[in-house]
């Protein structure tokens, strides 16, 4: 196993690392052979993969890409090949085999993957006439996927493949052929194009649309489709407003379709814990507390016992149908088993009742139990105590949560917020200094360090940072105008 070699490139170097002692999370790495090749680009994620190299003069190489990239690739049987990923992949999971000298497998920038999908660049076996030993008729070859290629479930790819730019390779493909058009979309066995001037996005259409869809203030929308077609009716793009409004309908029909047949299910045996489940999240789709609450009438009297969820679901059903006190009786019933979902689904029972030590003392009991829900109570009693102004109280669970996220920039503010209030400017300048050391645009540390600065007198200090902060944020008056303010006191 003679100079194998890792080339982890990082942000203004590259480390070079010996293939015996390098280890990578997330990865299973086996070579054998010699004078191969792994590039790693950071930061990368990867879950669940593995590089097996049985060759020589060989390369495989992966882009910087935060998302969830999970794989098998192996390269075998020949020399010379190489296995190529761009920047920004995410991957459910794929199979690549590179088994041919020279073969080559290429995958462009901001390609996403599904799973159960297979690359193939070689056969690993020959195939030739059956007399005539010399003429191989299935040397391998090459696989080229352009950038930002969406590849679906259950595809199979093998080598002749060349697809370009801005494609989409449909669910189930097999793909084996040159297309030459950018923007479209192929399927089928043999893969053929189905669709030309397409684009696509990572965004699921919720979000993709949210800004129409927050324009409009249709999120939770419950109503007819008439109803919906009013509200969206000053939308220019008709083609966007027939597909939402078809899409409600659709869904609607459906669920009420299911709603009616698991209410007739559900009459004929009331006591159904599943199926009150299911029918409550039914209900949900359209926030038909009403309906829930019957359902949880009609449960309590052949039950024998409501368990923990029904409490807790029965209690929300409730409130939101504005019934206080029996909201918050169901919520005192559940509160012997109280954890981060009952905070979330009961705590505003209490506190709209002024009883907050009620939901004060539970986030206190679960952070003693130390478990899952320890952050979110963690979370919670710092919210609380700020909204309360006790900043005392805020800061010290601040500083549990930090504990367990260490450069969390989000906790990190607020724990800089309080110690100003508190006037513990020492900690202010520590925690902004770790911040800056980790991060160099975060340009509130830059702000609060110079206020802290400024506080205890050092105003050297305070412009200094200023004019650090002016380099990296030009054309922000607000520097210039700390830095008028700073130069007055010197």
């Amino acid at each position: 196993m003679a100079d194998n070699y890792i080339l982890l490139h990082k942000e203004d170097h590259i480390e070079v690392h010996d293939y015996r002692k390098f280890k990578f999370p997330g990865l299973d790495l086996k070579i054998v052979g010699d004078f191969n090749t792994v590039k790693i680009k950071l930061p990368l994620k990867l879950d669940r993969c593995s590089l097996f190299i049985e060759s020589s003069y060989s390369s495989f190489e992966i882009g910087s890409s935060e998302r969830l990239i999970s794989f098998g690739a192996t390269i075998k049987n020949g020399n010379h090949q190489k296995v190529k990923i761009g920047e920004e992949f995410s991957c459910g999971h794929a199979i690549l085999i590179s088994q041919e000298n020279y073969s080559k497998i290429t995958i462009g920038n901001d390609c996403m993957f599904s799973a159960d999908i297979t690359m193939m660049v070689g056969d690993g076996h020959s195939i030739r006439k059956k007399d005539d030993e010399l003429t191989i008729k299935n040397w391998g070859g090459e696989i080229f996927l352009g950038d930002h290629i969406w590849v679906g479930r259950s595809v199979k790819i093998a080598k002749g493949t060349h697809v370009r730019n801005n494609s989409i390779i449909a669910f189930g493909s097999v793909v084996s052929k040159k297309f030459d058009a950018e923007n479209i979309s192929i399927g089928g066995a043999p893969a053929k194009i189905i669709s030309e001037d397409l684009s696509w996005d990572r965004l699921p259409q919720k979000i993709f649309h949210k800004e129409k869809i927050d324009a409009y203030g249709i999120q939770d929308f419950i109503g007819t489709e008439e109803e919906l077609r009013a509200l969206v009716k000053d939308n220019p793009d008709k083609v966007w407003v027939d597909f939402f409004i078809k899409n409600y309908a659709l869904q609607n029909s459906s669920t009420r379709e299911e709603i009616v047949c698991f209410e007739k299910k559900f009459d004929a045996n009331n006591s159904d814990l599943g199926l009150l489940k299911y029918l409550v999240s039914l209900y949900l789709r359209f926030n038909d507390f009403y309906s829930i609450k019957l359902l949880f009438e009609k449960y309590a009297v052949s039950a024998k016992k409501i368990d923990y969820w029904g409490l807790i679901t029965w209690s929300r059903a409730l409130y939101n149908l504005g019934d206080i006190d029996a909201s918050k009786n169901l919520a005192l019933e559940a509160i012997g088993n109280a954890d981060s979902d009952w905070l979330r689904h009961c705590a505003k029972v209490f506190l709209e009742s002024n009883e907050e030590h009620v939901v004060v003392d539970v986030a206190k009991n679960i952070i003693g139990k130390n478990n899952e829900d320890y952050e979110f109570s963690l979370d919670f009693l710092i919210n609380h105590n700020l909204s309360k102004k006790n900043f005392i109280e805020a800061k010290k669970y601040l500083d549990q949560i930090l504990l367990i996220n260490n450069g969390n920039y989000f906790y990190t503010l607020k724990i800089v917020n309080c110690c100003m209030i508190l006037k513990d400017f020492e900690r202010v300048i520590g925690e902004c200094q770790k911040v800056i050391l980790k991060n160099k645009k975060i340009m509130w540390s830059y702000w609060h360090l110079s206020i802290a600065y400024e506080k205890m007198g050092l105003f050297k200090n305070s412009l200094k940072i200023v004019e650090e902060a002016s380099l990296l944020e030009k054309n922000n008056d607000r520097w210039d105008k700390r830095s008028l303010h700073l130069k007055s006191f010197l």
